[in-house]
């Protein structure tokens, strides 16, 4: 069991920060602070991306991807934009930014898209046609609303600064702190769903975290090795994946947590991607966007309908 990748890097775009499966076909973000970026790739199934939307508006970033009433959304950076695609060749504006906020994450809820912020950790609602509102303020001084989920019908976001917390929305105009931080973690930086409870991928030390239901993390993974964050989490086939960044040049690997107190590895590695940023899935395949050279990896998750376990040596 390994990464395989399926598609180099395309037109100098260094970072896939995020991607989408549409219609069952994988599409990714980029990012990276020079011009052209922000763009949208689609894979052609094989080996190759291919642009379907160049950058517009000068924004650097596609940090989240969403789909909604069959199309595709991505939220930018660094002006928060919220940008829809044509279905062939060009983003489109549809909301601009909204005080000094990027938009970080995205989520359809209830038939709207949500977007978490970088700034000062607000919560947006678009308004459906061409504006951002701010539906939660600023909580315990949390900048970035890194992640975000739904759960028993409630919006919950990840925090990123110096607290790694988990909010709750109120479902009207406010967050609610359900978890502080814990053991040092200042970022939990994704979050993924497993047996009707929810999970965190945290940072500065690559830990996974679950939520007690009602007001804590608990830590279920330590530090895998030198692995300092999980970037990105999935659940395929009750199974948990994160996609991790390390120590040096020694991260880009996919940990697979055993279920009971552990991360395992089941991909180191490969062709020098130091990030996994961005995780989807296909089937039982799932697909990691990486930086430094914004390639797509795949791994056999579920082959024959077993889950592809790692093995402990």
């Amino acid at each position: 069991m390994a990464w395989t990748e399926v598609a180099p890097q395309l037109n100098g775009q260094n970072q896939i920060r995020s991607l989408l499966n549409f219609g069952g076909e994988m599409y990714g973000g980029t990012l990276d602070p020079g011009p052209p970026y922000g763009n949208l790739f689609k894979w052609d199934g094989s080996s190759l991306w291919t642009k379907v939307a160049a950058q517009l508006n000068l924004e650097n970033g596609i940090m989240a991807l969403v789909e909604h009433n069959s199309k595709i959304y991505g939220g930018t950076t660094p002006r928060g934009n919220l940008f829809e695609w044509d279905g062939i060749s060009a983003w489109t504006q549809v909301a601009p930014q909204l005080g000094a906020e990027l938009i970080r994450s995205l989520i359809l809820f209830g038939g709207d898209i949500y977007g978490g912020t970088e700034g000062t950790g607000l919560l947006y609602k678009w308004d459906g046609a061409s504006a951002w509102g701010s539906v939660a303020a600023q909580v315990n001084a949390q900048i970035r609303i890194l992640d975000l989920i739904e759960f028993n019908s409630k919006i919950y976001g990840s925090t990123g600064s110096t607290k790694g917390n988990l909010f709750e929305w109120n479902g009207i105009n406010a967050w609610t702190n359900v978890a502080p931080q814990l053991n040092a973690q200042t970022s939990v930086s994704s979050l993924t769903i497993l047996n009707n409870e929810i999970y965190g991928g945290t940072s500065p030390g690559g830990r996974l975290f679950k939520w007690n239901g009602t007001n804590a993390w608990t830590q279920v993974a330590p530090q895998f090795g030198t692995q300092t964050a999980i970037h990105s989490l999935i659940t395929i086939g009750g199974v948990i994946y994160g996609g991790t960044e390390g120590t040096g040049v020694s991260g880009g690997k996919l940990l697979q947590w055993n279920g009971v107190g552990a991360w395992t590895e089941v991909s180191a590695q490969l062709n020098g991607q130091l990030f996994i940023f961005s995780l989807g899935k296909i089937g039982g395949k799932i697909y990691g966007g990486t930086a430094q050279g914004g390639r797509l990896f795949e791994f056999t998750a579920v082959e024959g309908g077993q889950i592809m376990r790692a093995q402990i040596l």
